[in-house]
């Protein structure tokens, strides 16, 4: 009954409001990955401004049914440069002024709810490192997620909103346990 309750309020919640935004979740580091790096050595490296950086390029916008979902920081090229940034903190190599840069362009990015009862998450995304002006490493990573959803809008689209940070997890996850990327970065 009380989850009943709640899908009923959560319903009315979204008829009341109409079209409207949701804010993407915050980005959670996945330990377990950033870990597995720690053991290796690794250089210092600076990030370069993800791009595209306009709010209104298609891969800033990810439509979930009536809503938008958006990111606290303005685009969702923003989102995964600070996800980047917490990573490498995280892993103890990010240096703001370092002649290593990486640099990353965010090419796909969409999470698709319009199944009865699968929800799909899609980001492309194109990463470049770059050593005292010259790139020394270029790769493109695919990352899909899935999960359960719902006819109901009342369901899907929050559950869409929260799976987010999982499925940029899911292309740095790619990212950090690419053997060529990590040869790369090794000292």
């Amino acid at each position: 009954m009380n989850s009943f309750r709640l899908l009923l309020i959560s319903a009315l919640v979204l008829l009341m409001t109409g079209c409207g935004t949701l804010k993407a979740p915050a980005y959670s580091p996945d330990y377990q990955t950033l870990d597995s790096l720690k053991n290796n050595k690794l250089v210092n490296v600076s990030v370069a401004q993800v791009e595209p950086r306009d709010p209104k390029h298609e891969v800033n916008k990810i439509a979930l049914r009536a809503m938008s979902l958006v990111a606290e920081q303005g685009s969702f090229s923003a989102y995964l440069e600070s996800a980047l940034i917490e990573d490498l903190s995280q892993m103890g190599i990010y240096q703001a002024d370092s002649d290593i840069q990486i640099s990353v362009v965010l090419v796909e990015n969409n999470i698709d709810i319009s199944s009865f009862s699968t929800g799909a998450g899609k980001m492309v995304i194109n990463l470049e490192v770059v050593k005292l002006g010259k790139s020394t490493f270029q790769k493109e990573y695919v990352a899909k997620t899935g999960f359960e959803s719902s006819f109901a809008g009342a369901v899907a689209i929050p559950k869409a909103q929260t799976e987010y940070p999982f499925l940029v997890r899911a292309v740095l996850k790619q990212v950090y346990s690419d053997s060529a990327f990590i040869k790369e970065l090794s000292l």
